[in-house]
């Protein structure tokens, strides 16, 4: 049996069956991206919910802290390399920046439409990079158990998060 986890500023409990939220996970403009190059019969990122096959939520680009459960996924989803997603996130965040860093501006990419078609369909293809970040996209799932006792914060999961009473 796999195991799946899930990282939440939510405090919920065992039973509970999580749905997807509004809440902005990445910049409007990539999301939007990812939606224009999206298959047919590929769940929509903005109706799913994320699960990670490991416990480490480092890399994931969680801002905020949040209590660490164990779930149950439910067919249909998806396992998907995030790591397609942050060249994307990069063009973006020195396309706001360029004024302030011109020198970062030139070295790297810039947002364009290929850049964004190019990426977009490698993260929808299930293609994984070389140092693949695995993301399980579902259209819910159901809190098997609270792992964490407080908020955690993501760095803190590094290599895997091991509950201090372990």
């Amino acid at each position: 049996m796999a195991y799946y986890f899930h990282m939440s500023p939510d405090c919920m409990v065992p039973g509970h069956v999580k749905q997807p939220t509004d809440r902005e996970m990445i910049d409007p403009i990539v999301e939007d991206a990812l939606e224009i190059y999206r298959p047919n019969g590929k769940l929509r990122r903005v109706e799913s919910v994320y699960a990670s096959p490991t416990l480490d939520f480092s890399r994931f680009g969680l801002k905020k802290p949040g209590y660490i459960y164990r779930v149950k996924i439910v067919e249909p989803f998806d396992c998907r390399d995030v790591c397609w997603l942050k060249p994307m996130q990069l063009a973006l965040l020195q396309e706001n920046q360029k004024e302030q860093f011109p020198e970062t501006y030139r070295i790297n990419r810039k947002w364009s439409e290929s850049l964004a078609k190019y990426y977009c369909e490698k993260y929808w293809s299930g293609f994984l990079t070389d140092r693949p970040i695995l993301e399980i996209v579902t259209n819910h799932f159901k809190i098997e158990e609270r792992l964490s006792e407080c908020l955690v914060e993501p760095a803190e999961t590094k290599g895997g998060w091991h509950s201090r009473e372990s």
